[in-house]
């Protein structure tokens, strides 16, 4: 049903690519092998763990990676946050909104979030 109301609704899996690019690029780069090089040494960690999620959707994206959802053990793993930081720190991020998870015990970013973690990226700086 097309009508004045259609900018309001996307789609929940649908991904702003050029929005992903711009909040990734001043804070990561990333390697083939499915590495994350953060740029900032001395990142926040809840935004250092949102990042790292986010960089996954581009090696998804890309077939580096099977998902973009990982466990916190993976998580702490991958970003050198001790596990019991990590595991503190999804809870509060899920409660803020800002990641979810899924019924495996993984993390992400919803694709249709990233308007708000922009925002909230922005407010924790």
């Amino acid at each position: 049903m097309q009508d004045e109301f259609n900018e309001l609704f996307i789609k929940k899996d649908d991904l702003n690519k050029e929005l992903l690019k711009e909040i990734l690029l001043p804070n990561i780069r990333l390697l083939d092998d499915g590495t994350i090089i953060f740029q900032n040494l001395s990142i926040q960690q809840n935004k250092k763990i949102v990042i790292y999620l986010l960089g996954n959707k581009i090696f998804n994206i890309r077939e580096i990676k099977k998902n973009d959802a990982e466990t916190p053990t993976i998580i702490s793993k991958n970003t050198g946050i001790p596990l019991g930081t990590v595991k503190r720190s999804v809870r509060e991020l899920v409660d803020l909104g800002i990641i979810k998870q899924n019924e495996k015990g993984e993390y992400f970013v919803p694709n249709f979030n990233l308007s708000k973690v922009k925002e909230w990226i922005k407010s924790e700086e």
